[in-house]
């Protein structure tokens, strides 16, 4: 956006002078003011370094107002207490360069690696996956378009105590074949599986002394366990991609478990964690025989510590995880390379790491900054895996390995007794939740029976597509709108809410825009805008300042880690849609000055909530 680029130069002409003048190297960013009064764009940055200066902070917005006026003509800029540097910009200058500046290209910024979604390949997923997965999509989403180098990772837990749990079930309790994995909805049948198997292991310690052996045989290739993990997990992946695909969220990568320990990486790791004494062999007490990471913190008294191989030789989720997080780095080669395992309808082809003797031709990992999207509850973990980093001399990737944490999704009572559950919390382990297939399926249907209430369309397979757009963009919008520290609440009718701040009511927005763009073409109406556009009016100029701030939406939305600021932007703007198109008609306005100010501006609104749409990963719909 232009508006953002001229906030950048900004910011670097002020630098500059407080770096020439004062020997200041402070960074500066611009803000967006409550109110066009107060100006375009706005710097707050006197009042930080006024007692450093020994000045008045005022003075100092004054003082350097008047010794930068001619440096940053045709601009306006006014000083304002107390302490604020106001920007106006010229509206001919801003307008003549907005098309010019939407062809520029800029290079590739550096490498961002998000890892999300990482569902246990051992049952279907659920509705809690699908925050995670709707979240790490969009952030990634959001790098993109910032123009980083972005790598997805899908990081598959295939030999962990989750599958080995199922690997159990099948073998040992329900005595099925290999051949058993071959069936439709597997992920279904095993969801319940796991739920069994998960309560004769608590019950009886006969089954948890079974799984620990599963697991060390899963671990060491023994078989028939081994050939069990290894075809379920890739069954149980294939159902991941094809439900989170329903979303439009799609992968780069998907790094196995498994490839850790062949590719002797956790050996590598391992090593290095003994050679620097950060690793302590217990010889008594409860962890008798584990390795343990024994992490002190500056400022508190308690440590952090974490088993990492266990008394059996097996090695926990953590240990495999710092190995992970060393190669995502790049600090750690790994031996193993990629092969395609799954190609997308349009054509984008997500890759698995792999032992096997193939030529690896691609570059993935060697991260600039990794981004982990794990709930609340791995915090802990995630906190030893960053301290970790730090305590084996990589400050810098510690400090860039970054934990997006958020908080769990819950079920309404209203909602968990309309699909027959007595909890509204979701657990695995019980069985407790909603798959996720099956509430896109429920999501639907309800979103089918507003459509159908409305008779907007007669064709069954136009009905059936516009339910499952609308479907998507309830469920995205619901999920984004509420801050990652909040506890959701799922709820139907308000998610399908076509008024107020849902996903219906953004679509519904540029469903209205390109409606109206349409009438204006059967009405034989202009639709080109013609240039210059001269002397516009306040009104329409907020519309177009709002509508530039798309990148400062989203550059505050990665930096506070959260989507619902970018969101709320664009429910915002959809609202100040409305009301533009009720307070300018066009089909009946004759003055053709008039008319094509006012469309310029909807070619604004339509760019922006179009491009908004399209980065959040939701579908628009042509009638609602």
């Amino acid at each position: 956006m232009l508006k953002d680029r001229l906030a950048i130069e900004l910011s670097e002409i002020f630098q500059n002078y407080l770096k020439e003048k004062y020997n200041l190297e402070i960074l500066i960013f611009a803000e967006e003011p409550p109110n066009l009064k107060f100006g375009d764009i706005s710097f707050s940055f006197p009042l930080k370094i006024a007692k450093e200066l020994k000045k008045n902070p005022f003075e100092i917005a004054k003082e350097i107002s008047e010794e930068l006026k001619k440096e940053i003509l045709p601009h306006r800029v006014l000083p304002a207490p107390p302490g604020y540097i106001n920007f106006f910009f010229d509206k001919k200058f801003f307008i003549d360069n907005l098309i010019k500046f939407k062809k520029r290209k800029e290079k590739k910024r550096e490498k961002i690696i998000i890892e999300h979604t990482n569902i246990n390949p051992n049952k279907a997923a659920h509705i809690g996956h699908l925050r995670n997965a709707i979240l790490g999509d969009t952030i990634a989403s959001f790098f993109k378009h910032l123009n980083y180098n972005v790598e997805v990772h899908n990081y598959i837990d295939n030999t962990g105590v989750q599958v080995a749990d199922v690997v159990l079930g099948l073998i040992y309790i329900e005595r099925k074949d290999l051949k058993f994995l071959d069936r439709e909805k597997l992920d279904y049948y095993t969801w319940d599986l796991y739920s069994k198997v998960s309560k004769l292991i608590e019950e009886d310690k006969y089954y948890l002394n079974l799984r620990n052996d599963v697991l060390k045989k899963i671990e060491e290739g023994v078989e028939p366990e081994a050939n069990f993990a290894k075809k379920l997990s890739e069954k149980m992946m294939l159902c991941h991609l094809k439900t989170m695909e329903r979303l439009n969220i799609k992968y780069d990568l998907l790094p196995k478990e498994s490839e850790i320990l062949k590719s002797k990486l956790w050996e590598r790791t391992f090593k290095m964690l003994k050679e620097k004494n950060l690793i302590v062999f217990e010889e008594e007490g409860e962890r008798k025989g584990c390795w343990v990471l024994p992490l002190k913190e500056k400022e508190e008294e308690e440590s952090l510590e974490k088993i990492l191989v266990r008394s059996n030789g097996t090695v926990t989720y953590t240990g495999k995880d710092i190995a992970y997080q060393l190669w995502k780095f790049g600090i750690l080669d790994a031996n193993f390379v990629f092969k395609p395992f799954y190609k997308y309808p349009d054509g984008k082809i997500v890759y698995e790491s792999t032992t096997e003797n193939l030529i690896n031709d691609f570059s993935f990992g060697n991260g600039n900054i990794v981004i982990n999207v794990i709930d609340v509850r791995q915090s802990y973990l995630q906190k030893i895996l960053k301290e970790a980093l730090k305590f084996l001399g990589y400050e810098k990737e510690s400090e860039n390995s970054i934990h997006f944490s958020y908080e769990m999704v819950i079920l309404s009572e209203k909602l968990s007794k309309q699909l027959g559950f007595e909890e509204t919390k979701i657990s695995g382990r019980k069985g407790i939740g909603v798959k996720a297939d099956d509430f896109i399926d429920i999501l639907i249907k309800r979103a089918r029976e507003e459509i159908e209430k409305r008779n907007l369309e007669k064709n069954e397979k136009k009905i059936e597509e516009i339910s499952k757009k609308v479907a998507i963009g309830a469920l995205k919008i619901f999920i984004l709108k509420y801050g990652k520290e909040k506890v959701i609440t799922f709820d139907f009718d308000e998610a399908l809410n076509f008024d107020g701040d849902t996903g219906p009511y953004l679509q519904y927005a540029m469903v209205r825009i390109n409606s109206l763009i349409r009438k204006l073409k059967d009405e034989k109406k202009p639709l080109k805008v013609f240039y210059p556009i001269d002397n516009l009016p306040e009104d329409l100029w907020r519309y177009l300042m709002l509508c530039q701030n798309f990148d400062l939406k989203v550059e505050k939305s990665i930096k506070n880690l959260d989507p619902s600021i970018f969101v709320y932007y664009l429910l915002d703007l959809a609202k100040d849609f409305h009301i533009f198109y009720t307070n300018h008609p066009f089909l009946k306005e004759e003055k053709e000055d008039i008319y094509n100010k006012r469309l310029f501006i909807l070619y604004q609104f339509q760019e922006t909530l179009k491009n908004g749409l399209e980065l959040l990963n939701i579908p628009i719909p042509d009638k609602m």
